[in-house]
C-alpha cells in the first residue's frame, strides 16, 4: 500500500539542489521574497508533498493498531499492520541538512522534527511487534496499548503539522492527488486520534483514500439499532456503516452471501441482499440505492 515517492523528482520539482535557478517559466520572484527564503518555502513544499502522501497511511496504521488494542474488531489479524506502514520519509532525510540552514522559523523547524520523531518511534515500535514471537498484548518487547497510544499521538501530530505547513506553503504546489485525497485523510486521522478504526472495513479489511479503495460509494459509520425481517421474524441488528448502496452489519444471526434481507431502519423497510459475510458481520446490497438527498443518507452524513 506504501506510495514510493520518486526522490530525484521531488528534489528536481522543488529545486532543491544547490545552485539552481527558478525554473523556466515560473512566475517572477516578487520584491519582498528573497532567494533564502524561496528556497526555504520550496523545502517546505517538498516535505509537505511527502507528508500528505503518508496520511492515509498513518490513518490506516492506527485504525489497524486501534482495532488490536480494542477488540472491537475481532476479524483483524496482527499481520494486517506492517503491509499498511506509512513509508520511510526519504525525501525529508535528503532535504534535512539543507532545512537546517534555511531561512525557517525556529519553532516551524522544531515541529517538523518533532513529527518525524513520533512516526520514527511509531513505525519501529510497529514493526518490532509484527515480528515479536509472542502472544499479545506484549510482543518484540512492545505493549500493545502502548504502541496504540504511539499512533494516537502520531495521527494528532500529522494533523497539526499538515496544518502547520498548509499556513506555510502553496497548497496549489501539491499533487492533485494530495488534495483530492487530504480532506477524507484528515478526517480518518482526527478519527483514529480519538481511539477509532475509520479504515477498518466491517469485514476486517483496510481502505485508505486515494491509495487503496475498492468501495464504489463512500461508508458513514454510524451505530444505529435496527431490525431485520427474517423468516417472519425481527431480528435486532446494529447498522455500523451506510453508503448510498449498502450497509454494513453487526448481528449474531447466521446469513449467507445472496439471502433476500429487509432491514427495519428508522421507519423504512429496505430490502436487499447479503453482499458478504464475517463472524458477525455481514454486509447488505440495497435493492434500490439510496440517494444523496436520502433523509436516511443525510443523517449517516452527518453521524
Amino acid at each position: 500500500m506504501n506510495i514510493e515517492m520518486d526522490l530525484s523528482t521531488a528534489l528536481h520539482l522543488c529545486n532543491l539542489e544547490d545552485g539552481v535557478d527558478d525554473p523556466p517559466g515560473a512566475a517572477p520572484r516578487p520584491p519582498h521574497v528573497s532567494e533564502g527564503s524561496a528556497s526555504a518555502e520550496r523545502l517546505l513544499l517538498a516535505v509537505s508533498s511527502e507528508i500528505a502522501s503518508m496520511a492515509g497511511s498513518i490513518a490506516a496504521s492506527a485504525s489497524v493498531v486501534n482495532a488490536l488494542a480494542s477488540g472491537r474488531h475481532p476479524c483483524v489479524r496482527q499481520a494486517t499492520l506492517s503491509p499498511n506502514l506509512p513509508m520511510e520519509p526519504a525525501v525529508y532525510q535528503a532535504v534535512l541538512p539543507k532545512l537546517a540552514v534555511a531561512e525557517l522559523a525556529p519553532e516551524l523547524f522544531a515541529e517538523i522534527q518533532h513529527f518525524h520523531v513520533r512516526l520514527g518511534y511509531s513505525r519501529k515500535s510497529a514493526l518490532a511487534f509484527c515480528e515479536g514471537s509472542n502472544e499479545p498484548p506484549m510482543k518484540g518487547g512492545v505493549h500493545l496499548d502502548v504502541l496504540a497510544a504511539a499512533w494516537r499521538d502520531l495521527c494528532a501530530s500529522t494533523l497539526e503539522i499538515l496544518d502547520l505547513l498548509a499556513r506555510n506553503t502553496a497548497l496549489d504546489g501539491l499533487s492533485g492527488w494530495a488534495v483530492a485525497a487530504l480532506p477524507r485523510c484528515q478526517e480518518m486521522l482526527a478519527s483514529a486520534a480519538r481511539g477509532g478504526c475509520p479504515c477498518i472495513m466491517t469485514d476486517g479489511s483496510v481502505e485508505v483514500p486515494g491509495i487503496a479503495e475498492r468501495r464504489q460509494h463512500v461508508r458513514h459509520l454510524v451505530s444505529w439499532s435496527a431490525g431485520m425481517l427474517r423468516g417472519g421474524e425481527m431480528l435486532t441488528i446494529r447498522i455500523e456503516d451506510v453508503s448510498i448502496g449498502g450497509l454494513g452489519v453487526t448481528s449474531r444471526a447466521e446469513v449467507a452471501i445472496d439471502e433476500p434481507v429487509i432491514i427495519d431502519l428508522m421507519g423504512r423497510m429496505l430490502s436487499g441482499h447479503v453482499s458478504w459475510t464475517a463472524p458477525q458481520r455481514f454486509g447488505v446490497r440495497l435493492a434500490v440505492p439510496l440517494s444523496e438527498t436520502d433523509p436516511l443518507f443525510a443523517a449517516a452524513r452527518g453521524a
